[in-house]
């Protein structure tokens, strides 16, 4: 699908033609992404320049991984209020991975699922929510400081958002690399303000 570079997340989830960060951005918290959401409905392209990839594991097989094109100071505990979205805009993912493939053992192809993602998208007053899966290949093992690796056309939808929301992807694929750095309070407060924030979302849709 030909679509337009969506480089800004704004009321209308701004569209810019500039350069985007496909090669891969470094945030200020040591990581760095290059993923891209494509819609299967309509004409766009989010690809954030992500600021903050941080993750924090169990286990080979319980990991999460948290994305943001927010820097790290934004989940600070004092700027972390989520009713409303305080005015920011941007892109917050969770990534949950829960099966490390083994050849021989376990699917490992793009067609298996062995991770659940939300996402959940500001733009200033109003918020939407996103889920889906996919299939993650890890590009080494979630024990050290980093972990890694990359999905292709991982599906997703749009899932509610609250008053004055505008959807620009309803159906859509996710696709990209990431390298994460591991910090467990940072991880935890991201998770905080997303638990929050589908909350309102869900708070808003029954209404």
């Amino acid at each position: 699908m030909t679509g337009q570079r969506l480089m800004r997340i704004g009321s209308g989830f701004g569209v810019a033609a500039c350069c985007a960060c496909l090669a891969g951005c470094f945030g200020p918290s040591g990581g760095k992404a290059s993923l891209s959401v494509e819609s299967r409905s309509q004409q766009t392209i989010l690809t954030p320049a992500f600021k903050t990839a941080v993750f924090t594991s169990n286990d080979l097989n319980s990991v999460d991984i948290f994305l943001s094109d927010l820097p790290p100071e934004s989940f600070d505990p004092a700027g972390s209020s989520v009713a409303p979205a305080g005015g920011r805009e941007g892109v917050i993912i969770h990534m949950n991975f829960f099966l490390y493939p083994r050849a021989g053992r376990t699917p490992v192809a793009f067609t298996a699922t062995n991770m659940t993602f939300s996402m959940v998208v500001l733009t200033g007053d109003s918020h939407g929510v996103y889920g889906g899966g996919g299939f993650f290949l890890p590009s080494g093992k979630p024990t050290g400081k980093t972990f890694g690796g990359r999905t292709n056309l991982a599906t997703l939808r749009h899932l509610g958002s609250t008053a004055g929301f505008v959807d620009r992807v309803g159906l859509g694929e996710m696709s990209g690399s990431i390298t994460a750095r591991r910090d467990e309070e940072l991880a935890d407060r991201m998770a905080t303000l997303m638990t929050g924030l589908v909350r309102i979302q869900t708070a808003s849709s029954e209404r």
